[in-house]
């Protein structure tokens, strides 16, 4: 981008367009002698009036760091808001200068798709019209749980190529209470034997073994809602059980460890759906793994339920949930049943990180277009739960809204706002010092923490050490930047932020690097 010329010698401004567009950095109060705030002159109306903020005790271990998320009215994804900053310190004078740290998107640090929800919802809404022309009575219900062990059944699976699949139920009725088991047959044999399958039946009906006492199947239920299993009874498939299916890596790949399918769920049936509350799982995983991805699948068979079949209702023009929104709340289904970071949860970890190095290229509403939104909606959430309880995760859940509408609605403090908070508290929950509690986690979770599943690697941010007036690149919707000048200034230091009208700004001084002192707007 070309350099803009200017008259002054050490500057970055922060600059903000986007007509609607609405830039929110930081929020607090002042802390009176260490930062004194003014505005600079300017225009009334809708003349952006840009606002000063000076750090007099601003020194070489002190940090300064503004946290800018571009916040507009809706979903969309092809608004942005353009950035560029002006520090100078309070002589006059920036004591060294060095190359502008771009804000080019990175390369994606996971190629691992782990949960393929996504892929089987958009290929179950590609092939609506050939289910419709290959419909069963709707009646015809498959009762999976009547079956005795040994029994064969011929199963679709979406992801891997509309393949036709025979598997073999694994237990029989009297062993499961709440889900039954089959099992792909390869080699003229199921895929799992009657040992693991006793084990994911005992931690899905009773005794999860990562938080003892009750099984994944009511722990899961108790904060995200219920699965279709009335209006007929049974749900799709007339069967209080859900249906727990195991498939081979040959048939379904190593990097999948499990999905739901939307097809399922078509009360009309069709010959791309199984026909029933069905999870499937990878056969290959860990016990760990299985009962973590087993715990994650659940949560989104019970939200297909709350958003689309609505116990048996279906009303014409329900709509699946945003699907990171969907994951996200997934992931933290893993977190409820005890498939922690602390407890190992390695791919946790994983999708955890391909957020926190690239938060200014996730856009919150667009799960796919920068590496997978897993971690983004779980980090979300996990904030959303920590500071409001179960009974707003619920409420979100259950609630037929979907998307940026039903985050307003049910969420006490709107989206916005939540927003807001939760990308400063990003950064802001590795402090130490008087960290304002809503920019914290409140178990003292930490983004740059070490955990028995990994080590995260913190929010990214970008250097503000450049005296010149260099525009950024854009930001994109629903993202956020985290700009950082780190010492080397003085005496003292002074920003200028200039936004879009009615536009929230702020930024978080470090007196002593690593220690909060204030959180100005």
């Amino acid at each position: 981008m070309k350099k803009p010329k200017r008259t002054r010698s050490t500057a970055w401004k922060l600059l903000v367009l986007g007509g609607l567009a609405t830039l929110a950095i930081g929020c607090g109060g002042s802390d009176g002698d260490s930062i004194t705030s003014t505005p600079s002159s300017g225009g009334g109306g809708n003349v952006v009036i840009p606002r000063t903020f000076q750090f007099p005790t601003f020194n070489n271990n002190s940090k300064l760091t503004v946290v800018a998320n571009f916040q507009i009215p809706d979903e969309s994804t092809n608004t942005t808001g353009q950035l560029s900053a002006t520090l100078s310190g309070l002589s006059g004078a920036i004591a060294q200068a060095h190359p502008l740290s771009t804000l080019a998107a990175r390369a994606d640090s996971s190629a691992m798709h782990p949960c393929g929800f996504g892929e089987a919802a958009a290929l179950a809404e590609l092939t609506k019209d050939y289910n419709a022309q290959a419909r069963v009575d709707p009646e015809v219900r498959r009762r999976f749980q009547e079956l005795e062990e040994g029994a064969r059944e011929e199963f679709v699976i979406i992801p891997a190529g509309w393949q036709t699949i025979t598997a073999e139920k694994v237990l029989a009725p009297h062993e499961t209470q709440h889900c039954t088991i089959f099992a792909e047959v390869r080699n003229g044999a199921p895929v799992i034997d009657r040992t693991k399958a006793l084990m994911v039946a005992q931690a899905f009906d009773s005794n999860n073994p990562q938080r003892p006492g009750s099984g994944i199947y009511e722990q899961v239920r108790a904060v995200f809602g219920s699965e279709w299993n009335q209006n007929p009874v049974g749900g799709n498939d007339g069967d209080m059980k859900v249906v727990i299916f195991f498939f081979s890596t040959q048939t379904g790949g190593a990097g999948l460890f499990g999905f739901t399918s939307p097809a399922d769920s078509n009360p009309q049936g069709g010959a791309l759906s199984n026909k029933g509350e069905i999870i499937y799982v990878n056969a290959e995983k860990s016990d760990y793994q299985t009962l973590a991805t087993i715990s994650h699948e659940f949560q989104h068979l019970i939200n297909q339920n709350e958003k689309t079949n609505q116990q048996g209702l279906n009303p014409s023009g329900a709509r699946e949930e945003n699907l990171t929104v969907n994951e996200g709340l997934s992931e933290l289904a893993e977190e409820v049943c005890g498939f922690t970071l602390q407890s190992g949860n390695d791919l946790m970890a994983t999708v955890c990180n391909d957020y926190l190095k690239k938060p200014q290229d996730h856009k919150f509403f667009n799960f796919s277009e920068t590496g997978n939104g897993y971690g983004q909606g779980y980090l979300f959430f996990k904030y959303v739960r920590e500071h409001f309880g179960d009974s707003v995760i619920r409420s979100i859940c259950t609630n037929p809204e979907t998307g940026l509408a039903n985050l307003n609605a049910k969420l006490p403090l709107g989206f916005a706002e939540t927003f807001r908070r939760w990308t400063i508290a990003n950064y802001a929950t590795n402090l130490t010092g008087p960290v304002p509690p809503m920019y914290t986690y409140p178990s003292g979770f930490k983004t740059n923490g070490t955990y028995p599943a990994g080590s995260l690697v913190g929010v990214a941010t970008q250097s503000m050490e450049n005296i010149q007036d260099i525009a950024s690149g854009a930001i994109k919707p629903w993202s956020t930047i985290y700009l950082v000048r780190d010492g080397a200034a003085g005496p003292g230091l002074s920003i200028e932020i200039l936004g879009a009208p009615n536009s929230p700004f702020g930024v978080l001084f470090e007196e002593s690097r690593g220690l909060f002192s204030t959180l100005q707007q």
